[in-house]
């Protein structure tokens, strides 16, 4: 099961769950799906909600206690402290170190976005788009990586017919993620044509972001 499949799986679980739970009894069965769950995307998935319900619920404390066991939320506050601390310091070679340490996929992915942002930063668009695109190849059923190239190459090198041919792979790779993919390429109440327009090339990736 993809990623979207299962965002979608979950999603439509605790809105079933909210016709009979509120509360903190929805806290208690996010919490028991939690511990029984051991898939990263899965649990990374029903920690967000999680959180969310207590942000709700105005527990700002609980709130960073769940995002602190996110093994994604680490390597944010690890890059965002370390940019505050060494702010002049060229951060590509210890992202390469610790990208070449880590083993947990989700943290990959996390390091692996960082290093190609680094790239772009500085103009470097070729090494951003190898690391994207290696980051593609780790795990071919995610078109996150697509889209942030695509991204790239639309708004950054404004190169829209370079993007289109992107996102066409985007658009493959996640129509076969089956029910509930379709959420990742729609944009407003139509699609993407191959030939479409610069405008709905913007709203492609704006909302295939915000959907991912």
């Amino acid at each position: 099961m993809g990623y979207p499949e299962s965002f979608n799986e979950i999603d439509d679980w605790r809105h079933e769950l909210r016709r009979t739970h509120v509360g903190e009894d929805i806290v208690r069965a996010l919490e028991k799906r939690i511990e029984a769950e051991s898939d990263p995307d899965r649990l990374h998935i029903l920690n967000w909600f999680l959180a969310g319900e207590y942000e709700a619920q105005g527990n700002q404390a609980a709130v960073e206690a769940v995002r602190g066991r996110d093994p994604v939320e680490e390597i944010h506050r690890w890059h965002q402290e370390w940019q505050q601390r060494q702010p002049d310091t060229d951060i590509i070679p210890v992202l390469e170190d610790r990208i070449r340490r880590e083993t947990h996929p989700s943290r990959l992915h996390a390091l692996r976005y960082f290093l190609a942002d680094a790239h772009r930063d500085r103009g470097n668009y070729a090494a951003s788009e190898a690391v994207f695109l290696a980051d593609f190849e780790a795990d071919p059923a995610r078109p996150m990586p697509l889209i942030f190239l695509a991204g790239q190459k639309l708004y950054y090198e404004e190169l829209p017919e370079a993007a289109m041919p992107v996102i066409d792979r985007a658009v493959e790779v996640a129509l076969r993620q089956k029910e509930g993919a379709e959420k990742q390429v729609v944009v407003g109440d139509g699609r993407i044509d191959r030939d479409g327009s610069t405008d709905e090339l913007h709203g492609f990736v704006g909302a295939a972001r915000l959907l991912g």
